[in-house]
């Protein structure tokens, strides 16, 4: 039988190989460590240009920052308009350090849509700049021309693949999840069969704890935990086909 692991372990395995040296030689970090956390900082915006931010972190001086115009807060405290967003790499000992300037531009053009997900408390301040640590589990995306979604708006994830775009299924699931929160009484079902397709509740050790707690947070009936339950079941089978 094919591991389930297959589509996680392939991505973590691919995005470590584009990591520089000290990158690659760190211990990977789970993005995935719980359900998500509303006061973290999670945006969305367009790539405008590029600055530097002083002492961002304790121990580094100064770091290479991306400004971008914030079009939507999925948590956190932000704000539309324009923020500096700093995303901070692997240094010496796993520690966090700037990112070459060139190596910002290349990534995260100008123009460019990009997710940021910050793992760390929002600033105090509404204008101070969003820290992104990639050693605590933090990331900034570019996000897809095209993205499959529900009607609700959240992501499809009995149709994606997330061994294609590992960082987007886990920014998109948190986006699902604070929205299901949010969600009235009426949606709360369908949001939550789309979301028993999350292959991660298959991968993270604490997957199936998370989705028993969402099911009985969304207060669902009998019948209704059955269908989720039975979306659960079907996203194990894309993940492991069978012989």
């Amino acid at each position: 039988m094919t591991s389930m692991r297959s589509g996680f372990v392939t991505s973590a395995i691919a995005l470590l190989c584009l990591l520089p040296k000290q990158a690659s030689s760190c211990e990977m970090i789970s993005v995935r460590r719980s359900l998500a956390e509303p006061e973290s900082p999670r945006v969305v915006g367009r790539v405008t240009g590029y600055g530097e931010e002083l002492r961002p972190v304790q121990g580094v001086e100064r770091a290479v920052s991306l400004q971008i115009a914030i079009e939507s807060v999925i948590s956190g405290r932000a704000e539309r308009g324009q923020r500096s967003v700093v995303p901070l790499f692997y240094g010496a000992n796993c520690s966090s350090m700037s990112m070459k300037y060139d190596d910002v531009v290349q990534r995260y053009p100008v123009g460019a849509l990009v997710a940021v997900s910050s793992s760390g408390n929002s600033p105090a301040r509404r204008d101070a700049p969003i820290v992104v640590e990639q050693n605590q589990g933090g990331f900034v995306i570019v996000l897809p021309a095209e993205i499959r979604r529900t009607a609700d708006g959240d992501l499809d994830f009995a149709r994606f693949d997330p061994s294609q775009e590992w960082l987007l299924g886990e920014f998109e699931f948190d986006r699902a999840v604070l929205a299901l929160r949010a969600a009235g009484r009426s949606q709360r079902f369908r949001r939550m069969v789309n979301l028993a397709s999350y292959r991660g509740f298959h991968e993270w050790p604490q997957g199936r704890t998370w989705l028993d707690a969402l099911i009985s947070e969304s207060r669902l009936s009998r019948n209704q935990r059955a269908v989720v339950l039975d979306a659960f079941r079907t996203s194990d089978g894309a993940l492991s086909p069978k012989p």
